[in-house]
């Protein structure tokens, strides 16, 4: 069952055991109960299926991830650093003697319309500095916006790697699992995130692209050879790790007579 589907069948039932006319007081809050009890583990099965998802695509995605960095690495390497020397040199001279802050303009309009990768880095490495050190170029609306475009401003060169149709479409499926997290915790959760905790623990979010903490370990198949676990392996095996470490929650809690917080997320 789709998780929309799902939380709007319940909040429906919800609302019509409340409005029922039928019912008492104390067999309102009886059928809810007990619809409580059927939808935490009609829930707790959503939770898991997001959670076998979020780390098949979060494993795409780290992957994928890796790999455009270790092709930036090697792109980088082969970076022409003389040429770009050269160019900021030619840019530190065209500013020196330009005469005013629109000469500068027209000059940085003509190289983001060439699209010249190596002009556009050399540009953004060196300009900023070399406007900002010319005293008689003053702080007008025109050289903060004009610094504010070199900032923003990206460079498609052989250091930065695009991102892939693999890793997009796996950042997506991340971005759905989510929201889909996010309505459960809203409608079931015991709050603080605990269920988007729950289904994303281990994925993360940086400026380089998804990482996990938990990768694929090799396992011994029944030929002997070594392989990578798939990551259905990868969910089962991460699920025995918060069972146990749930196990040890649980008897701590039992120790001081207290409520175990929810292994999902959900309201206890």
């Amino acid at each position: 069952m789709d998780t929309n589907e799902f939380l709007e069948e319940y909040k429906t039932e919800r609302a019509a055991i409340l409005s029922s006319e039928d019912l008492s007081d104390k067999g309102k809050q009886k059928k809810l109960a007990e619809l409580e009890n059927d939808v935490k583990d009609k829930a707790r099965s959503l939770i898991k299926d997001l959670r076998l998802m979020a780390i098949t695509a979060g494993l795409t995605a780290s992957d994928a991830a890796r790999g455009r960095r270790i092709e930036g690495q090697r792109a980088e390497k082969s970076l022409d650093y003389s040429r770009l020397s050269y160019e900021a040199g030619r840019i530190k001279s065209l500013i020196g003697r330009a005469k005013d802050i629109s000469e500068i303009e027209d000059a940085w309009k003509k190289v983001k319309d060439e699209g010249d990768s190596y002009v556009l880095q050399a540009w953004k490495d060196t300009a900023e500095g070399v406007i900002r050190e010319r005293k008689d170029l003053q702080n007008t609306f025109e050289r903060a916006v004009l610094l504010g475009d070199l900032q923003k401003t990206s460079v498609n060169h052989a250091g930065k790697t695009a991102i892939g149709d693999i890793e997009k479409d796996a950042v997506r499926t991340l971005e759905d699992i989510k929201e889909q997290a996010q309505a459960i915790e809203d409608a079931l959760g015991a709050g603080r995130g605990g269920v988007i905790k729950r289904v994303l623990d281990g994925i993360k979010a940086t400026e380089n692209g998804v990482v996990t903490e938990f990768k694929e370990q090799e396992v011994k198949r029944s030929n002997g050879e070594l392989e990578k676990e798939s990551p259905e392996e990868v969910f089962f095996r991460l699920e025995r790790e918060h069972e146990k470490r749930q196990e040890g929650i649980d008897k701590a809690a039992a120790n001081f007579e207290i409520h175990s917080p929810d292994p999902d997320g959900l309201k206890v």
